[in-house]
């Protein structure tokens, strides 16, 4: 048995199964028979295979795992004091993490926690249990009498954490888990990486896995330190939000009797063969990879949390949600049973579990067959239930789907969709979120068109709005699956456009960041001032995080703005802000706000380039329309920064920008370029190539350009700097807006 788990050798294992039988017939009272076998179907089930005939000791509908826990039941009962099965057992639950405890599984552990000293291990697992039954209190308890017993004190810290963030306690949550990082043991170690797979993807793992066993804490620390930077948040509060996804995560999306959905190696893919609509397989694939599993956990095929979940953990609270699924009974979590609703999946286990043939991640027939056998699972086309969730991820809208699936749950909307379901006789969700982005706004015009016709189309997902809306959402959950997201939960957006500028030189200290910001005056509270003028109180925190140090540079400040008469509607106010630096690689963040931080605005840049190049560099480009407000420039000059980052058609852009590293009296080449992003635009670029000199290491160049010949649309401005060999570029995107 050993040889085969080693080598990977199923027929190894298999063939102990039948001599471990044989003896059972002579010694059918013996608790070391079933304990065997029990052990021979853990290794072939942690090998991977599935049943494909009937072995010795396990029942026909049985899956392997179930028959380890039919198998170890029998030793204890024959032999109750059995302490090689029961150690084993334990061993068994902690691997699971905090998967729902079977009634099975329950029933045997309750004689450990009945004992007056029972294992350490035996306290976490059923403190979990209490954890997962909302009595909080109760597994707090169990989890410090776990550790007086000699449990393993980094592991249970991180547990501690999890349950004080549940019971409101932010600070001591936050310390507990950093008690266990202090504390760090091989056993700790593991969870805290399986804490992080939930959020970071495999590149990050690995990083974690070269971490030397004393400087964990060093990088877990700097770990969440770059999440709050990125936030703009105060120290230790991206720490306390993971902690709050988790407890809502396991609270809100676990899947219902996930030992009844063992059957599927993959999605149900068929939700998605409409017409005109390909299969989004590597996404998928993609997904069924995501849940972490522990090392040695039986139960590995099931799922923990539905889709909702995961992304909970990876993203928080969505801005809004559309079309939540009905008010549906929760999970008994102290029988462990299913609520009483609807869900066909439960009908077809008995035949699954029996089954060798799948395809394409569902149940299906024999080889050759286009329909399954009638004991299994039908395709799935129409969808029950959808939901739709609202981010804003790193300054970008993003619009993710759910629904329902025969892999993890058919009573909600438990599955990530690449797109939102059309039924053309229900088009519900898809006006519901008409509102969010232009691609669903002009779909919905599109159904809302075909609606008013006295035969609907029924060939809806052809059309180009549809398919536009289609491409969208994949390119949203594509983004939204490769990490997770640190942007601040802001309920009211404000109207806003921040722009950050990399600007000076670290050589002569002046290195800083730029930043611009046009508020729109609808969104801002303003305070009558005794005198009739208008008065807006307004705070910004900018964070910049160094990436090769980890440094951090915050301003914290509210500034007062005073105005003649109040802003009127559809304009912005206009205010600038630097931020000093010295030379590196930089993420800035910032965060505007009134009073409440469930209210303002947001953005992020993810590099900020402030590095001296030994040769010669250009700073960011910053761009300007006549009229504007002015900001200082670094020529000490006033320059009208265009905040709002719109130009209309037919209008002068005004360029500035500094050319460092020359030499004086140094000649150099000077080239603008306009092209627009899509090349379906009609128009010809706009290109400006002069000959300059530079008059010492820092020249500071404007520029005047006519945007008559450009039409509406988005574009993308270069300016390229050569002198001799040496070269530099930047390049930002503008948009030129259409006449009113």
């Amino acid at each position: 048995m050993r040889r085969g788990a080693l080598l990977h050798n199923r027929d190894d294992i298999q063939q102990a199964v039948q001599r471990v039988a044989a003896e059972g017939v002579t010694n059918g009272g013996w608790p070391w028979i079933p304990y065997l076998l029990a052990r021979a179907y853990a290794a072939l089930e942690l090998g991977g295979w599935r049943p494909i005939r009937p072995e010795d000791g396990r029942r026909p509908e049985e899956s392997y795992s179930d028959a380890v826990w039919r198998n170890l039941r029998e030793a204890i009962d024959l032999e109750p004091r059995f302490e090689v099965a029961r150690t084993w057992l334990v061993s068994l639950l902690v691997a699971g993490g905090d998967r729902l405890l079977r009634e099975d599984q329950r029933m045997l552990l309750e004689q450990d926690i009945g004992q007056a000293s029972p294992y350490p291990d035996a306290l976490l697992v059923w403190a979990r249990h209490m954890r997962t039954r909302r009595q909080y209190d109760s597994a707090l308890a169990l989890f410090e009498r776990s550790a007086t017993l000699g449990g393993d004190i980094s592991r249970l810290a991180l547990e501690r954490a999890r349950t004080l963030r549940a019971l409101h306690d932010s600070a001591a949550a936050s310390a507990a888990y950093w008690f266990g990082l202090e504390h760090l043991t091989p056993t700790g170690r593991e969870l805290y990486r399986y804490d992080l797979a939930w959020i970071v993807g495999a590149d990050s793992l690995a990083v974690f896995d070269r971490v030397p066993a004393g400087e964990v804490e060093g990088w877990m620390r700097r770990f969440w330190a770059e999440r709050d930077a990125a936030a703009a948040n105060r120290p230790g509060d991206r720490l306390s939000e993971h902690l709050r996804r988790w407890v809502v995560a396991y609270a809100r999306y676990r899947v219902r009797s996930p030992w009844r959905r063992t059957m599927y190696d993959g999605i149900d893919l068929f939700f998605e063969n409409a017409d005109c609509l390909h299969l989004a397989r590597d996404l998928y694939n993609v997904l069924w990879q995501l849940p972490p599993v522990h090392a040695g956990d039986l139960r590995g095929r099931e799922w923990l949390l539905d889709h909702r979940g995961i992304f909970y953990l990876r993203h928080g609270e969505p801005l809004q949600r559309f079309g939540p699924s009905p008010s549906l009974p929760l999970e008994d979590f102290v029988s462990g049973l299913p609520a009483d609703t609807p869900d066909a999946t439960q009908a077809w286990t008995p035949w699954a579990r029996g089954s060798p043939y799948e395809h394409l991640g569902r149940v299906a027939g024999p080889p050759g067959l286009d329909t399954p056998p009638p004991a299994g699972p039908p395709r799935q086309n129409t969808a029950r239930f959808t939901e739709s969730w609202l981010y804003f991820i790193d300054g970008e809208l993003q619009l993710v789907h759910f629904r329902d699936s025969y892999a993890v749950g058919m009573y909600a909307a438990t599955t990530l969709a690449s797109v939102l379901p059309y039924e053309w006789h229900s088009p519900g969700p898809w006006l519901a979120v008409a509102g969010t982005m232009p691609e669903y706004r002009a779909a919905a015009a599109r159904i809302a068109m075909d609606m008013s016709r006295p035969v609907p189309d029924r060939m809806g997902s052809c059309w180009k709005e549809l398919q536009a809306a289609d491409a969208r959402s994949r390119a949203d959950v594509a983004a939204a699956l490769r990490s997770d997201s640190d942007s601040p939960l802001l309920v009211h957006r404000w109207q806003s456009v921040i722009q950050m500028f990399a600007l000076g030189d670290d050589r002569n200290e002046k290195a800083f960041v730029l930043l611009s910001f046009a508020l729109g005056g609808d969104s801002l509270a303003m305070e009558a001032l005794s005198d009739g003028r208008a008065l807006y109180k307004i705070h910004f925190r900018v964070v910049a995080w160094e990436h090769a140090s980890g440094r951090t540079v915050t301003v914290d400040t509210t500034r007062q703005f005073v105005r003649e008469s109040v802003i009127p509607p559809g304009s912005a106010l206009v205010a600038f802000l630097e931020v000093p630096l010295w030379k590196g690689e930089w993420q800035v963040a910032v965060r505007v706000m009134q009073g409440s931080d469930s209210a303002g605005a947001y953005a992020l840049r993810r590099s900020v380039d402030l590095t001296a190049e030994p040769d010669i560099a250009l700073s960011d480009i910053v761009l300007g329309i006549a009229g504007s407000p002015a900001w200082r420039a670094t020529d000490g000059l006033p320059f009208p920064v265009n905040a709002i980052a719109s130009w209309p058609a037919g209008s002068e852009m005004e360029v500035f920008f500094d050319v460092l590293g020359l030499a004086e009296r140094e000649p150099f080449r000077m080239t603008i370029q306009i092209q627009a992003l899509d090349s379906r635009t009609p128009g010809q670029e706009l290109k400006i190539q002069t000959p300059e000199r530079a008059l010492g290491p820092v020249v500071h160049l404007r520029r005047t350009i006519g945007l008559a010949n450009l039409p509406p649309g988005d574009y993308r401005l270069t300016v390229t700097v050569e002198a001799g060999s040496h070269r530099a570029t930047r390049s930002q995107v503008v948009r030129i807006a259409a006449p009113q």
